[in-house]
This record gives C-alpha cells, structure tokens and sequence, in this order.
C-alpha cells in the first residue's frame, strides 16, 4: 500500500511540476519560455528533451537573479527526476525550489506549492514523517493566503499518506478533497483525488466503488490530455476488473495503457503492459495482443520491426 500510495502522489505532483499551477505572472520571459516547453515535454515523455529546456530555464533565470523562475525549474526537474525513477534526485531538486522561494520571501503561494512537492518527494523515499511535515506546512500557508487552490495537492499528498495506516481515513480526506476540487474547477486535482479515494475503496473491498473514481479520473485525464496519468489509470482500470473476474475487460484496457506508453516513448512499460494484455486475452485477441508485444520487444532492443505494432489488430 505504501509504495502504490508514492505512486499516486508522484502523479499527483508531476501534474504540473509544482503542485498547482504557478501563479500568473506578469509577462513571459525567456525562463518561463522555457519552463513551459520542459513541461510540455515531460508530459509527452520527452525526457531527454524536457531536461533540455529546463536546464536552459534555470540558465536564463539565474542569468538575471529570477528566483521563482530558478523555483519553477527546479520543480520541474525533480518532476523528471521522478519520471526516471530517481527518488534521491527528485529530493534534492524539491529542496532546491523550496529554498529558491524562501529567498525571494516567505509565505507565498510558491512556497506553499514548493513544501508539497518535496512532500511528494520524501513520502517517495518513505520517510512520512517527514513527508507529513511539510505538506501540512503547505496547507498552513495556503490556508493564511487564503487561497484554498494553492492547498489543494497537498490535501491530497495528506490523503495518500493516510493509505498505508486507515483506509477510511484516506478515503475522508481524498474525499473532502474531491469535493473542493470539484468547487474550485480543478481538474487536475481532482482527478488525483479520485485516484486516492479509489485506492481507499479498493483496500477496503469495494472494487465498484473503486473503478467508479478511477473512471472519473480517466476521463478528467483524457480531457486534459496528460498521456502519463491516462496510462496509470488505465493500469488502475485494468487491474480491478481483472479482480472482478473482467479478464477481456482488463486485457483491453492493458492494451490500450501498452499504446499510450509506446508514444510515450515508454518501450519497456509498454511491452510489459501488452504482455498482460496478452496473457488475460485468449482466442484471436491474445495472438494479436502478443504480435504488438513482439513488436515491442523488437523496437525496445533498437532492432528493425518485422510485425510492427498493430494496433488495430485487436481492436481496443
């Protein structure tokens, strides 16, 4: 449960980069160009490229002393860092950003975005005290902004943390979440608390219950177009109706996560995911599923493709 409820709030936290989405500013500059191209790319899975762009947004900023610009790079790089797998780096670069907005002044709405993040990044590492700490800092000085979006993530990094000691707890918490969300027009936040509310039901045997949320969040995810949270939750979709005895349910959605991978230049996930997709399926579904696995098999190695993907060979 712990390391599933990490998961969630790395989602939840690569949403943006920053937790929420950073305050309007008064005109674009070369950094913020540039910061918002990385994200743009790091939520297309362009990891290579989304370093890029950041690393020449933390150049730009530092060239003329712009700290939240510097703050808004450095989340964005442990956003990647995360992606990569990286849990040590994804600290270090939160760490960065926190300290980076506590120079240009306390008890902002950067601060409060830049604490959730590396609460994000500690429950991660598993130290949730830690974790704990600082997101309930970030909902302080949200709450003292009067600004109840600003706080909105770390109220869901709260309800992720509480999965792994009280699901009905998780679940109240992810529940208010969802119901501010849901006022303040927030779709992304509120897609990451239906994810953690539906990890509650499921952890307490309501498998319906749970892939109502997760179908919630699916849709919230397609309609904001962020191809990494569409793949997590059709992995979350596929993996309760397979334990509601779905198994062509959970093979289709299997395959529809593989494909969303695959752009996402995700070779290996994706080939992983297909190879579910075809041990669930049987019939002509299961042998088309497994020419799409080969083919990834093939691409993941740098070798030419004889079968390429054929995605719509077994239809979705």
């Amino acid at each position: 449960m712990i390391a599933r409820a990490a998961l969630i709030m790395t989602a939840a936290l690569a949403v943006t980069g920053c937790g929420s989405p950073p305050a309007p500013r008064p005109a674009p500059t070369a950094a913020s160009r540039f910061n918002a191209e990385g994200l743009r790319r790091l939520e297309r899975g362009d990891l290579a490229g989304a370093e890029g762009m950041l690393r020449d947004a933390l150049r730009e900023a530092e060239l003329v002393d712009d700290l939240p610009g510097q703050a808004e790079a450095y989340s964005n790089l442990g956003a990647l860092a995360a992606q990569r797998g990286d849990r040590d780096g994804a600290l270090v670069m939160h760490t960065a950003a926190l300290r980076a907005h506590l120079a240009a002044g306390a008890g902002t709405a950067g601060e409060a975005r830049a604490r959730t993040n590396l609460g994000g990044a500690l429950m991660a590492l598993g130290r949730r005290d830690e974790a704990r700490a600082e997101l309930t800092r970030a909902l302080s000085v949200s709450e003292s902004l009067g600004d109840a979006r600003v706080g909105l993530t770390a109220r869901v990094g709260l309800a992720t943390l509480a999965l792994s000691t009280s699901a009905e707890e998780a679940e109240r918490l992810a529940r208010d979440a969802s119901a501010l969300a849901r006022r303040l027009g927030d779709d992304a936040a509120l897609a990451s608390a239906l994810v953690a509310e539906g990890v509650a039901r499921e952890a307490r045997g309501d498998r319906e219950g749970a892939r109502g949320r997760y179908a919630e969040a699916l849709d919230l995810d397609k309609r904001r177009e962020d191809p990494g949270a569409v793949a997590d939750d059709l992995g979350r979709l596929s993996q309760v109706e397979e334990s509601l005895g779905n198994r062509a349910g959970a093979a289709s959605l299997s395959a529809r996560r593989s494909r969303v991978l695959r752009r996402m230049g995700r070779l290996g996930d994706a080939r992983t995911a297909m190879d579910r997709a075809a041990a669930l399926a049987t019939g002509r579904d299961a042998a088309a599923y497994s020419v799409e696995a080969e083919a990834l098999r093939e691409a993941a190695r740098g070798a030419p493709s004889s079968a390429a993907p054929a995605s719509s060979s077994a239809g979705p």
